[in-house]
């Protein structure tokens, strides 16, 4: 979990030392210029609204592997033996990947039609979700009934 929250945090914190490390050597160099609106705003919004696909994406995960750590550790102390309970960070990460390639594959299908056809793109964003549903549904069976295995 504790990577899950601090990588994206690095990367946010990296991206933002850049900023104010460019900042004053661009800033002179725009003095006097005119200020132009985008050129394309539908583009702007389909990068938040893909920013903020992962950030969901990356918060339900911190969630989920919190809970299920506290699923493992409410587990029974006094046992003799060493139970090892199954993972499902794995199937989650794999099934994050899945829905937004499977959303990204939605969100441009008029453009990726174009490009490839109707019924291929269709097809593409048919497997993709399968793929996500699949590790899914096994992290959820994992954490509502976790078992120990060796």
């Amino acid at each position: 979990m504790l990577a899950c929250t601090v990588f994206p945090g690095a990367i946010v914190l990296l991206g933002f030392f850049i900023w104010l490390v460019r900042r004053p050597t661009m800033a002179p160099l725009l003095v006097g210029l005119i200020r132009v609106p985008p050129a394309e705003l539908a583009r702007r919004k389909y990068l938040y609204r893909e920013g903020y696909v992962l950030l969901a994406s990356i918060g339900s995960l911190a969630l989920v592997l919190h809970l299920y750590d506290q699923r493992v550790s409410a587990a029974s102390v006094a046992s003799k033996t060493v139970d090892f309970y199954p993972d499902i960070s794995q199937n989650l990460l794999v099934a994050i990947v899945f829905t937004l390639l499977s959303l990204v594959a939605v969100s441009n299908f008029g453009r990726l039609s174009a490009k490839f056809g109707r019924a291929r793109v269709r097809l593409i964003a048919l497997i993709f979700a399968v793929l996500a549903l699949m590790p899914a549904g096994i992290a959820i069976s994992k954490f509502s009934n976790p078992r120990p295995e060796v």
